[in-house]
């Protein structure tokens, strides 16, 4: 059988008898003492208040409470009170409260609990619950009930059709703070206090992200946070964006990670997170801690503006408030000389990044920022050599996602889940000409369904040059990248990064932290750019897409014949002038990367429509002049012939470059073709 969590005593089975402490004992009537403060403590689930309570006592003294926690429980760290040794102490009580005390649970602890360790002589009562009861339903080894202590007890959670499971939790549904348990459907454990098992579902076209504060809590006092995406169209969910769902006092959000201390994958807000075959994932809150002690700063109609700091950490992490007043902007030279940091941390609040505002931090590497950013520009640092990692992270909503352009994060969730294939993937990347025109099912028959294929079509405008470095994080030891690039500068080695980049990978923030950010142009300049654009556009949700897109992120509207005689344009050409020695320079060394990591890289064609070429183009002494240029040029082979991808018009839909229908048969066809050709003649 097998168990993920083995409870031993079941949650709150161990209850821990604690010490005894001093209680400061009640008066009478406390409300009639006018020297006295009432103080009640709610005991949660998991501690018991062993005394008193409430409590009274003088203003301005501590209030003390004899509590004991059942086993697995600890008091979650506050400014407000502090558990030790069976007391819970309230400081400075100044005026009557409630004090709500926040726990933790660790779930670990039952791995390593057996039932000897259960105290005989007790019986316990057993309990089960269902929320989402339309898709699942619960068997049990045993009928609920009660039992002597140390009783074997598995639990099965049995979907519908329909239907998923999602996790188990304690007490009550994790939407309502119940405590996540385990993930796996069946789940043993042994009878060591009063239970009540929560399975809870979802519908099979979601799937799950549940968040641990890691210390902190959510917005309504919780530690457990659970979100449920659609997953019919995309394949993974989206992670949160940072816009206020968690809080921890004297820190700052500034990522999730699989792993509470930060050591598994980590995911910025809004991104596109990796879920397991049950759809259902655990993320922990990461937390940076922040010294306002190091900071100066003014303050202007209510908001905090940094002026400088001085800090010597490794991190610096920019608070969101001063003063009570949020922190919105950051001074030229305000983050200046500081020859430890390596790290910078913004947040949700910061809204401008004046011109070399960070300047002469040689060992500065990395940066989290937030994607709310309104007035950043490249020219914010200055002489930090070393600054070439970004991590983005979402915090407001998407806008582009029933758009077109903004569905291309999908190609970008294809990608994730090649990695899982185990077939070698292929990779093909162009603008356009590969979103309209070419088909992944006709090629994975073409090639014997001996790959895992992805689309990487998007945009002319896109530089191809900032793909081929960022795939060298996902492919593996025989993976294979195909560069069938349009007729243009941006497809050549040109490193601009314009506007239309963020449109297209809106919902794909964390596609910067994949490069460095050294090797391109405009990053800031556009972001804030098209934030100002934002403000414009209706908010979406991460389930939106555009019904033109789809699932290989192709575009799947019917395209019919055109007729023979069809062209948008004329006078189109290869000039060899597209691949300078410095675009070439810059493809060489991205392919370099992908080669390190032992992907076989090649060069293709994108298709042209015959009509529309210039006279001298359509000569085949130009094609293959073009065609040499490109195997002199590149430090990797050029498979086919630009002349086996110029096709006749009516093949074509809406330009030059996106065919129709049967025009991307053809071409997809052609490009199968040209790969197991190339593959063949290296095998001989």
């Amino acid at each position: 059988m097998n168990r993920i969590i083995r409870f031993a005593a079941l949650c709150l089975a161990l209850v821990v008898i604690l010490p005894s402490c001093a209680v400061v004992p009640p008066a009478e009537d406390p409300l009639a003492d006018p020297y006295t403060v009432p103080i009640l403590l709610r005991a949660n689930a998991g501690m018991q208040v062993m005394g008193e309570n409430p409590v009274s006592v003088k203003p301005g003294e501590d209030a003390v409470f004899a509590v004991s926690l059942d086993a697995g429980f600890t008091v979650r760290e506050s400014s407000r009170y502090h558990y030790a040794d069976g007391c819970l102490t309230v400081y400075n009580v100044r005026y009557p409260a409630t004090v709500e005390v926040g726990l933790d649970f660790d779930t670990s602890l039952w791995g390593g609990l057996n039932p000897d360790q259960i105290p005989a002589g007790g019986r316990f009562s057993f309990v089960t619950a269902v929320d989402g009861e339309k898709y699942g339903r619960v068997e049990t080894s045993l009928p609920v009930g009660e039992y002597s202590a140390a009783t074997e007890i598995t639990v099965t959670a049995q979907p519908e059709e329909g239907g998923r499971f999602v996790c188990w939790s304690l007490g009550v549904p994790v939407a309502e703070g119940g405590i996540p348990l385990a993930l796996t459907a069946q789940y043993t454990f042994y009878l060591g206090a009063d239970v009540l098992l929560c399975a809870n579902f979802a519908p099979d076209t979601t799937a799950t992200v549940l968040y641990d504060t890691n210390g902190g809590e959510t917005a309504e006092g919780k530690r457990y946070l659970r979100s449920d995406a659609q997953v019919d169209f995309y394949y993974y969910p989206h992670a949160l964006p940072s816009m206020g769902q968690m809080y921890r006092e004297g820190y700052v959000l500034y990522a999730f990670n699989t792993a509470p201390d930060g050591s598994g994958t980590q995911y910025t807000f809004g991104s596109n997170v990796r879920t397991p075959e049950s759809g259902t994932v655990m993320l922990y809150a990461q937390w940076a801690p922040v010294d306002p002690s190091v900071f100066s700063y003014t303050l202007v109609d209510g908001e905090a503006y940094i002026t400088g700091c001085a800090s010597d950490a490794e991190w610096v992490v920019l608070p969101e408030t001063l003063e009570g007043c949020p922190v919105t902007t950051v001074k030229k030279g305000a983050i200046a000389d500081l020859a430890n940091m390596t790290t910078l941390v913004s947040n949700s609040t910061i809204q401008t990044f004046e011109n070399e505002s960070v300047v002469r931090c040689p060992r500065f590497t990395t940066m989290y920022l937030c994607d709310n950013i309104y007035k950043i520009a490249d020219q914010f640092t200055g002489e930090c050599p070393a600054f070439s990692r970004l991590y983005l992270g979402a915090a407001r909503a998407p806008t582009r996602t029933k758009n077109e352009a903004g569905t291309f994060h999908i190609k970008f969730q294809r990608l994730m889940k090649g990695m899982e294939s185990e077939k070698p993937m292929v990779i093909i990347l162009s603008g356009s000409s590969s979103y309209y025109g070419f088909k992944t099912p006709e090629f994975d028959a073409w090639t014997d369904h001996q790959f895992y294929t992805v689309n990487f079509g998007t945009s002319v405008q896109l530089p191809a040059l900032f793909f081929v470095e960022m795939f060298a994080d996902f492919v593996r030891d025989g993976d294979i990248v195909i560069q069938a690039s349009e007729y243009s500068e941006y497809q050549m080695g040109d490193f601009i990064i314009n506007d239309f980049h963020w449109n297209c990978f809106e919902n794909a923030p964390e596609i910067y932290s994949h490069v460095d950010i050294r090797n391109y142009r405009n990053i800031f300049n556009t972001l804030s750019a098209f934030n100002r654009v934002r403000d414009k556009q209706a908010e979406t949700s991460y389930d939106d897409h555009s019904e033109k897109v789809d699932r290989y992120g192709e575009q799947g509207q019917v395209k019919p014949l055109q007729s023979p005689d069809y062209a948008a344009g004329s006078g189109m050409n290869f000039r060899t002038s597209l691949l300078n020695e410095r675009g070439a320079a810059r493809l060489n060394a991205a392919y370099a990367g992908l080669h390190a990591r032992g992907a076989k890289v090649y060069f293709s064609f994108a298709p042209i429509n015959r009509n529309a070429l210039s006279a001298e183009a359509a000569t085949v002494a130009y094609q293959n002049a073009y065609v040499e240029h490109l195997r002199n040029m590149l430090d990797v082979p050029v498979i086919g012939s630009v002349s086996d991808y110029i096709l006749e018009g009516k093949y074509f839909y809406n330009s030059d470059y996106h065919t129709g229908d049967r025009g991307a048969e053809i071409r997809t066809k052609q490009l199968a073709l040209d790969l197991l050709e190339q593959l063949k003649q290296e095998k001989n």
